[in-house]
């Protein structure tokens, strides 16, 4: 007897890297809280140097503060996944470690 197990479907899941400096952090935002993020990032440099607050993923609440000699950068992939079972499911990072170095990327000799 078989039994016929229909696939499963792949979700599409947004990961986002918010690096200020040498500093990197994990977000879980959708597009709309980005932008508001980015809006505060740019007003501080704007009027002056000024702390920005936000949740990380792997850091909790962050407050930093913003200048116009911090470097920033926000980087999101797409990583798809199948829906259930996934290796990272259920951890916060997606897989990653908190650095954002996926270990399947890379062999050990």
């Amino acid at each position: 007897m078989r039994l016929l197990v229909p696939p499963t479907p792949e979700v599409t899941v947004k990961l986002t890297t918010l690096s200020i400096g040498v500093e990197e952090y994990r977000l879980d935002y959708d597009d709309e809280s980005l932008v508001a993020l980015k809006e505060a990032l740019v007003a501080s440099l704007r009027d002056g140097p000024g702390f920005v607050d936000f949740r990380s993923l792997d850091r909790g609440i962050v407050s930093v503060l913003v200048s116009t000699s911090a470097a920033v950068r926000f980087e999101t992939v797409d990583r798809e996944e199948q829906d259930g079972g996934e290796e990272g499911e259920g951890d916060e990072t997606g897989g990653l470690d908190p650095h954002g170095y996926d270990p399947d990327s890379y062999e050990l000799s």
